[in-house]
């Protein structure tokens, strides 16, 4: 159950993380209306991003894991981990929002091949 609770543990991570940067962020009051339109689909990327791994959650929940998980399994929980770490990089800067929808779907993808591994043993 280790691979199990590791995978969940960085999904838990990375929901409250992508939560805590939509709720920081809004779109510049004083940039031009092109850059505020083009920030504010950044937003409603990361949102999409979120619901994703809340998904994952979901997925992980629903799948059974082998009580042995095998290496490779355990590296994938341990990169998916590793992703979830770096969106502590992130700071309040709305301009970054191209970045953190990077390493989300990065998170999101990681999921899906512990998923993936956790299904076939």
């Amino acid at each position: 159950m280790v691979a199990r609770d590791m995978t969940l543990g960085s999904l838990y991570d990375a929901r409250s993380r992508l939560g805590d940067l939509i709720v920081s962020w809004t779109p510049d009051p004083n940039a031009d209306a092109v850059t505020r339109d083009a920030q504010a689909d950044q937003l409603k990327q990361l949102i999409l991003e979120r619901d994703l791994v809340n998904g994952a959650i979901n997925a992980v929940i629903a799948t059974e894991f082998a009580s042995i998980p095998t290496p490779e399994l355990m590296a994938a929980a341990k990169e998916l981990e590793q992703a979830t770490g770096r969106l502590d990089a992130f700071g309040r800067s709305v301009a970054e929002a191209n970045d953190v929808i990077k390493v989300a779907d990065t998170i999101v993808r990681g999921a899906a091949v512990v998923v993936s591994l956790a299904s076939k043993v």
